[in-house]
């Protein structure tokens, strides 16, 4: 199909390290990537129109996941994080209502797992990822989820509370969304989760 896309090389980037993309997304009429700079620290790019970008300054770790909402606090709303493995389940977190003056959050301590990704609907931000210990009998990582509607404070859920404790059913969560007043996830079991909102 001709002229379906503009090649655009190399990645948009004003950093001096070169970005290494993680995630994109489009809300509050900006395109926002987020990644990891040369040295492994924190790169996010903004633009709105694809073409044009502009670069924020973060100190904190590579981001690995970028979620947009409009919430009744904050109005637009940009929540990225980021998690190293070797951090043992600590994950670092960045918000920005403006993608100029970007400030650090953390989960409550209930959450005690390794954050996988976050995503958004209805103005609120979920974050989901494996628990800190394993299923006794099989082994499999057990999920939590983490919701909110201002970025600042969260709820968290155990997958176990969701499943009345059974613990042979669920697993790790693996990917979600929301879409038609619902936020959907699956697992490495190939079970579904739903939650309206």
């Amino acid at each position: 199909m001709t002229g379906f896309y503009t090649y655009l090389e190399p990645t948009p980037t004003s950093q001096a390290a070169t970005l290494e993309p993680q995630r994109v997304i489009y809300g509050g009429g900006q395109f926002v990537i987020v990644g990891a700079t040369t040295d492994n620290a924190a790169g996010v790019e903004t633009s709105p129109d694809g073409v044009n970008w502009t670069t924020p300054n973060l100190s904190g770790p590579a981001l690995t996941s970028v979620a947009f909402a409009s919430t009744a606090s904050f109005g637009n709303e940009y929540l990225a994080m980021s998690y190293n493995p070797v951090s043992n389940g600590v994950g670092t977190f960045e918000g920005s209502a403006n993608l100029v003056s970007w400030w650090q959050f953390a989960l409550s301590t209930a959450f005690n797992s390794d954050p996988d990704a976050i995503t958004s609907g209805n103005g609120l931000f979920l974050i989901w990822g494996g628990a800190g210990y394993t299923d006794a009998t099989t082994g499999a990582f057990i999920g939590n989820l983490a919701l909110s509607n201002n970025g600042n404070n969260w709820a968290v859920q155990n997958v176990n509370d969701i499943t009345a404790g059974d613990q042979l059913n669920p697993a790790q969560f693996t990917t979600g969304t929301y879409g038609n007043g619902r936020f959907v996830l699956t697992d490495v079991r190939n079970n579904l989760y739903t939650a309206s909102y």
